[in-house]
């Protein structure tokens, strides 16, 4: 199932309320409400909440799904508790609206990276032994392409290929990297806001398709093969290859992330 988190609650693909209206929901995931307003349980269509603090991303690790709450720290679904807390790291790290925190973690080279906004690349063997990394941007998406890792941030689309040299390939406020079977797909604040890689991520071609914007913290696309869903005020389907875009439904509450659950 594909579902939409949302500035005020989680919607399905279909633009139907799936949940938790009144929250400012940045993820979801089976069972758990990422949010604004704090990490969540959801069962039987009832919230609780597992922490008051604000809750920016979910990530699978083995038998658990950890979430990254402000701060940054990294808390446990299953055990109820944060389990690493990367505030004596943080100096020069910031956020516009509260605490910084992690927006993003990626397996690279048999190692965890994670990016930190506003702050630190960061690197270590599990998501409980990271540290920071000289690249330092407003890192907002990471994806790894076998040798190759790209960097979204505020700024544009970095890549590396050692984790020591980052060269920028795209310019403009990116988010939302994400693999469109041969190709890669992504995001920034623009009128005609899609761009594609196809030699991974060394090039970027806009698709020209004027859509409507994203916001600041929207990460608006995901892909199955080159048709993607991308939604901000409103929710599209993509045709990468074709350049052309069906809207789906809309307008909405501004889209946070698009992502698929079961």
């Amino acid at each position: 199932m594909i579902l939409i988190a949302a500035e005020s609650g989680v919607l399905t693909a279909e633009g139907a309320t799936y949940c938790c209206e009144g929250l400012d929901v940045n993820d979801a995931a089976e069972g758990l409400i990422c949010a604004w307003q704090g990490l969540y349980r959801l069962e039987g269509g009832k919230l609780e909440r597992l922490s008051e603090r604000r809750c920016w991303r979910l990530i699978p690790w083995d038998d658990d799904v950890l979430a990254s709450l402000e701060g940054p720290l990294i808390f446990s679904a299953r055990k109820g508790r944060a389990l690493a807390d990367y505030r004596p790291y943080a100096k020069g790290w910031f956020f516009f609206h509260g605490e910084p925190h992690i927006t993003d973690m990626a397996q690279y080279k048999g190692q965890y990276v994670a990016g930190v906004e506003v702050g630190s690349l960061l690197m270590g063997p599990t998501p409980l032994e990271l540290r920071p990394l000289e690249f330092s941007e407003d890192i907002h998406n990471l994806l790894p392409l076998g040798g190759r890792l790209l960097v979204a941030t505020a700024s544009g689309i970095y890549a590396t290929e050692g984790l020591s040299r980052f060269e920028l390939k795209a310019e403009g406020y990116a988010h939302a990297l994400a693999r469109a079977g041969g190709a890669v797909a992504a995001h920034v604040m623009a009128e005609r806001p899609v761009i594609v890689s196809r030699d991974e991520g060394e090039t970027w071609r806009n698709l020209g398709l004027k859509l409507p914007e994203p916001a600041f913290g929207t990460t608006g696309l995901l892909c199955e093969g080159e048709i993607c869903i991308y939604s901000t005020s409103e929710t599209y389907r993509l045709d990468l290859r074709r350049a052309a875009a069906e809207k789906l439904f809309g307008p909405h509450p501004m889209a946070r992330r698009v992502v698929k659950i079961g």
